[in-house]
């Protein structure tokens, strides 16, 4: 009687949809976690800001955040004045480097 049910579910394509929908499922979770992940550490971020800091101080702190995330190459700070955006602080590549080992 197994037999008989194992080869029905082969021919109608039972198994086969199942595990493509598993497969699915776990990529999808991966993907899920991934972005918990990164949303984890963009608001525990968000949350260690001062407004007494410096900017110089958010920068070195959003780039210790960022590191394990994103591969950086110029970590910038700008500022919404007067409907404008105004670039307040930028650091290159070679910048970022030195404030990490700082």
């Amino acid at each position: 009687m197994q037999r008989k049910q194992d080869l029905i579910e082969s021919l109608t394509g039972i198994k086969s949809s199942k595990k493509s929908y598993y497969t699915e499922l776990k990529k999808t979770m991966a993907q899920m976690q991934k972005k918990n992940a990164e949303l984890a550490i963009i608001n525990d971020m968000m949350k260690s800001f001062d407004l007494d800091m410096s900017i110089d101080a958010m920068l070195k702190n959003l780039l210790e955040k960022l590191k394990p995330i994103f591969r950086l190459s110029r970590l910038s700070f700008a500022m919404l004045e007067d409907s404008q955006l105004v670039l307040k602080k930028c650091l290159s590549h070679k910048q970022l480097l030195k404030a990490s080992r700082v």
